[in-house]
C-alpha cells in the first residue's frame, strides 16, 4: 500500500505522554509546534505569521525510545504519514482530528548537538570471525585472507573480466 509522508519540523510543547499498558503495545503521543516566520529587514529580526499545532503518535521500540530521549522545547524532525481519527462526544457531535502516526523521530540538529546511545535491546551482532589476539587454533598468519590483486576475483582466482573495457 502506497502512503504519503509528512515531514514537520517544530518543538515538543510539553513532555510527550507515555504509557505501556499489559498486553498492547508501548504508546507516546505528544505535540508538535511548527511555527512559519519571515525575516523582517526593517527589524533585523525574524516575525513568527503563525504557528501550526501536530499531534504525533508512536507505538512500540519508537515509543519507548521518544519517552527516554524527548522533553518540552526541544527542537524535534517527525516523518509519518498523516491520518485522521474522528470521534463522537457525549453529545452526540462528531470531530475529526489529524494525527501524525510518526515512523521516525528525531532532534533538529541544526539548533543543537545530540549524542546517540544505543539501547539495552538492541539486537547484538555476534563476531563470527576468530579472534587472532585470543584463538590458538591456527596461525595468525593463516587467518589473514588476501586482498584480491588486479586480474583476480575474491577467491584469488583468475578473473578475465576485471576492470575489462566493454563497447
Amino acid at each position: 500500500m502506497n502512503k504519503t509522508q509528512l515531514t514537520i519540523a517544530g518543538n515538543l510543547t510539553k513532555d510527550p505522554f507515555f504509557t505501556n499498558k499489559e498486553g498492547s503495545k508501548p504508546f507516546c503521543a505528544f505535540t508538535v509546534a511548527c511555527n512559519r516566520d519571515v525575516f523582517n529587514k526593517e527589524e533585523n529580526k525574524y516575525i513568527n505569521l503563525d504557528t501550526t499545532y501536530f499531534e504525533v503518535k508512536a507505538w512500540g521500540r519508537l515509543a519507548e525510545n521518544l519517552n527516554s530521549s524527548i522533553k518540552k522545547g526541544q527542537p524535534v524532525v517527525v516523518t509519518g504519514p498523516l491520518h485522521v481519527e474522528t470521534y463522537e462526544n457525549k453529545d452526540g457531535a462528531v470531530y475529526s482530528n489529524s494525527i501524525l502516526h510518526a515512523d521516525y523521530v528525531g532532534l533538529d540538529l541544526g539548533k543543537g548537538i545530540a549524542v546517540y546511545e544505543k539501547n539495552s535491546f538492541s539486537q547484538k551482532v555476534e563476531n563470527t570471525q576468530p579472534d587472532p589476539a585470543t584463538d590458538t587454533s591456527a596461525p595468525f598468519e593463516s587467518q589473514i585472507q588476501p586482498t584480491p590483486t588486479e586480474g583476480q576475483s575474491s577467491d584469488g582466482t583468475d578473473n578475465p573480466n576485471f576492470l575489462q573495457k566493454t563497447e
